[in-house]
């Protein structure tokens, strides 16, 4: 077992992918409100009244051309921009798991070194325990995988489109809820740990907010998506905070010669 460099979130791409998707939201509706407002609806309604529209593509021809080349230029550019976000949303949530996961075991490093240093059987077998949950409590990074392969899948099987996204959507919440709850135990790990062994530099609160998986996809639901795009960007500050402020700790905790 060694030290690692911590692993910190790209916040710069969460922010991005936030500003792409509310970008690439704004292009579609503009390209949608263009085409709706060019129809010709006088000669729309005419033709509709004497039934002499067989096909639903046919609605195009009410369209002025150079409009409807101009929004499907607006739909094309919107759609890369989305699908950029959701990649760069992609790699963000995949940070998050390897950011705490790195932080366990660098976390399990510093109790061996303080074992070495401390004489107190009790407060050794204490740092024993601590290790030994945390060697069981890393995110399940398997349920990220399977969501990965819900959104390959997704986009070569539109008539499937519904149910695979829904699989997705389940196992996305499976990894959040490992990721919150790792979150929760790594730092009361380390307040237990740092309190037991007399120092006044435990937390005095979560630096990573503690979160209910249940809350999450209901907020998610009733902002129409708008919470998940607050958390892409909140959560991944609140790691890279966690870790700045463990990586102080740990050099002072370690340096520290009255551990005993």
């Amino acid at each position: 077992m060694f030290l690692q460099n911590e692993k910190y979130i790209n916040k710069g791409l969460a922010v991005t992918s936030v500003i792409l998707i509310i970008v690439s939201i704004g292009i579609i509706f503009i390209a949608t409100g263009s085409l709706f407002f060019s129809m010709d609806y006088s000669v729309f309604m005419r033709d509709f009244n004497q039934n002499s529209m067989h096909h639903g593509w046919k609605i195009l021809e009410y369209i002025d051309a150079n409009q409807l080349i101009g929004s499907f230029a607006l739909f094309i550019i919107g759609g890369i921009l989305l699908l950029l976000s959701q990649i760069f949303q992609i790699i963000v949530v995949y940070q998050w798991s390897r950011a705490l996961n790195t932080n366990i075991d660098n976390t399990r490093y510093t109790f061996h070194q303080l074992k070495t240093k401390i004489e107190d059987k009790s407060k050794t077998e204490a740092l024993n325990v601590m290790d030994m949950g945390l060697s069981n409590n890393k995110v399940q990074v398997w349920a990220y995988w399977v969501y990965f392969a819900m959104i390959i899948i997704s986009y070569f099987s539109i008539g499937s489109l519904s149910w695979i996204s829904l699989i997705g959507i389940i196992f996305l919440a499976i990894y959040i809820n490992s990721v919150f709850g790792v979150a929760k135990y790594l730092q009361d790990s380390k307040n237990r740990v740092y309190e037991y062994l007399g120092k006044n530099i435990y937390f005095t609160k979560s630096i990573i907010k503690n979160r209910n998986v249940g809350l999450f996809i209901l907020f998610v639901i009733i902002t129409f998506g708008i919470y998940w795009l607050y958390l892409i960007i909140k959560l991944s500050d609140e790691i890279n905070s966690y870790l700045a402020w463990d990586i102080q700790t740990r050099e002072k905790f370690l340096e520290n010669p009255d551990i005993q």
